[in-house]
Order: structure tokens, then sequence, then C-alpha cells
């Protein structure tokens, strides 16, 4: 099981540097992808992943949810 703990505060939207497109990405950009490769690529059918989002207060985006392809982009995207 994992848990995924995002900081999405004012300073994320800030660009960390550019992709392999010339794009700038920035940091909330660049962290909401690594959770999306982790959970597509690295966890198994039998772990389980959830996510929790801070700035000044904290909540979870998504309770431990058994792993599927897209789903953590799929939750990710509202961010």
């Amino acid at each position: 099981d994992v848990v995924f703990c995002i900081d999405i505060s004012g300073s994320m939207q800030s660009y960390l540097s550019y992709d392999s497109s010339s794009s700038r990405l920035s940091k909330l950009d660049a962290a909401k992808a690594c959770c999306n490769m982790l959970v597509d690529q690295y966890l198994r059918a039998d772990d389980r992943f959830a996510v929790c989002v801070f700035s000044d207060k904290g909540r979870t985006l998504i309770a431990p949810t058994a792993v599927r392809p897209g789903a953590a982009a799929s939750a990710l995207k509202t961010l």
C-alpha cells in the first residue's frame, strides 16, 4: 500500500523545468505525473494507493483504492 501526500499550495504552481517537448512544467504537474507513473507502472494489482493533499489544511483526495490503469490520473486531474 502507498499513500501519496501532495502539496497543492500556491508555490506548487511555480515552474520546475522544461519537459521533453519544451513546455513549462509546474511542480504540481511533475508530482501528479510521478504519482501516475508509480501507480500505473510499479504497483501490482493487489496493491492499494491513497492520495492526501495539503495547503493550509489537509484532506483525503482518494481513500485507499485498488490499483487499476488510469485510477490515479482520473482522480488527480481534479487538482
